[in-house]
């Protein structure tokens, strides 16, 4: 599944990442980050949002559009067709 970083710089290949975190907020900015982990040991923030409730619902989005297009049911067909895009939301 690909995924539009918030800013639109972006385009991140889920299939290369291991892990997608809610960050706590740093220390310089006032933002809670949405954070993607690659197979290579990089990683990249890809949103940026005002609460840490906020970024954990961002984080269970993508899960949720990702797992409409993975699983095993009698619809792997259709399921297979659908677009595997998800756009990082602005707030």
């Amino acid at each position: 599944m690909l995924v539009l970083s918030q800013d639109k710089t972006e385009i991140i290949n889920l299939d290369n990442s291991i892990e997608i975190i809610a960050m706590e907020k740093k220390p310089y900015t006032s933002l809670h980050f949405v954070r993607v982990f690659f197979t290579c040991g990089e990683f990249t923030d890809i949103g940026g949002y005002r609460t840490q409730e906020r970024t954990m619902e961002v984080v269970q989005e993508i899960f949720y559009k990702y797992a409409e297009h993975t699983g095993n049911d009698k619809n792997f067909i259709f399921n297979y067709l659908k677009p595997k895009v998800y756009e990082m939301p602005e707030e």
